[in-house]
């Protein structure tokens, strides 16, 4: 009899993380339903090293496992229902799918994969890469950037376009398992509980085991997204590599919790306008409905097409003195205690002397603020 394996493949934003949470926490769990939860090839609590393989992607670390030693994990484990999970699956060209199909061909595979309004998708793309201190762009500037190319008949972007083209994704999953097992499920506010939900689609009978979800991530709201941004765009000139020290990672991570604590992000955040949803979902509708026909016999995909009138927004001009020390002083608390702990001072002092000389807000409240004054002078005085 033929191993069963469900292959999770994202999208991104869509609860990947609380599903792969559970299933890495809870492995003996879902060991006595009868499901197996491999751990070869796994980074951090998912398969990810997998699709970076496939890919050739500098990401891959053989140490991690690769695709073969899966394959031979699955082998061995007397559980005859395998769950493999991994939004960065979502990625794959159309080779690279057909190569995963070639290595699973012993194996029964049921496709598994969550979608989620595009709109709202980019609006959560936009926000995470913000929070991150990666995007310099306002949302619609990205948008006009980046993301409407790709929406359009344009056939130079025609081997991109399919990752927002729902029924062309699904299309090349297809072809390469078989139309029969690809399950779609839709990623809205009707689901209460993403685990559940994701386990029932796994066929699994019982899910009253099944913990709710830890609510942990605050979505910040907008005023938090435009004064990382704000600070973010102060940092331009710093090198790459600069940019990718845990020093920066700290910045940010401790502006959104200050940002949070100071109730930042009580506001819902809502980009999309009547105008963007229009720009974003009308060329995609006849795709979606095609998705939705095919797999969930109804005809259209989103129940939910509602769209509010007005759209989040903050005049980062509007943020005053106070408001600017209160939430980037601990960042820079934060940034002086890893200082002392780290050997890599020479890129925390050219981080610190760029974002005191080109943040002007900062700079103006040197002389009027002495707590700020007293961090900044600590930390140029620790590294002259």
């Amino acid at each position: 009899m033929k191993k069963k394996i469900y292959l999770h493949i994202g999208y991104h934003k869509t609860g990947t993380t609380a599903i792969q949470t559970t299933l890495f926490d809870h492995q003996r769990l879902l060991e006595k339903q009868g499901y197996y939860y491999p751990t070869s090839s796994i980074s951090s609590i998912a398969h990810h090293n997998i699709a970076w393989e496939l890919q050739s992607h500098q990401k891959f670390n053989v140490s991690d496992g690769s695709l073969q030693q899966l394959i031979l994990e699955i082998d061995q484990t007397t559980s005859s229902s395998i769950i493999i999970s991994s939004e960065e699956f979502s990625r794959l060209t159309h080779n690279q799918i057909q190569k995963l199909a070639q290595a699973f061909m012993k194996y029964n595979v049921t496709i598994i994969v969550y979608l989620r309004r595009q709109d709202q998708l980019l609006q959560s793309i936009w926000a995470q890469t913000v929070k991150d201190g990666k995007q310099k762009r306002s949302f619609d500037a990205w948008l006009e950037k980046s993301v409407f190319k790709y929406i359009g008949d344009d056939p130079i972007y025609k081997n991109a376009r399919h990752k927002l083209n729902y029924a062309l994704a699904t299309k090349e999953w297809a072809e390469a398992f078989g139309e029969n097992n690809i399950r779609v499920r839709v990623y809205d506010k009707s689901i209460k509980n993403i685990l559940k939900d994701f386990l029932t689609a796994c066929d699994m009978q019982d899910t009253s085991w099944v913990p709710d979800p830890a609510r942990n991530n605050v979505s910040p709201s907008i005023k938090t997204l435009e004064t990382i941004r704000l600070i973010s765009n102060s940092l331009n000139s710093l090198p790459k590599n600069v940019k990718h020290d845990t020093t920066y990672v700290t910045l940010f991570q401790s502006i959104r919790d200050q940002a949070n604590a100071l109730g930042w992000n009580t506001e819902k955040l809502n980009l999309i306008t009547p105008e963007i949803y229009s720009q974003i979902m009308e060329p995609l509708t006849e795709s979606n409905n095609q998705v939705a026909q095919k797999y969930l016999g109804r005809d259209t995909l989103f129940v939910d097409d509602s769209v509010p009138d007005a759209a989040s927004s903050f005049d980062i001009e509007s943020l005053n003195a106070k408001e600017l020390l209160e939430v980037f002083s601990p960042a820079l608390e934060g940034i002086i205690y890893q200082a002392s702990n780290v050997s890599r001072s020479d890129m925390i002092k050219q981080q610190i002397i760029v974002l005191s000389h080109k943040l002007p807000k900062i700079s103006n409240l040197i002389s009027r603020y002495p707590r700020l004054s007293n961090y900044l002078k600590t930390i140029i005085r620790r590294f002259s």
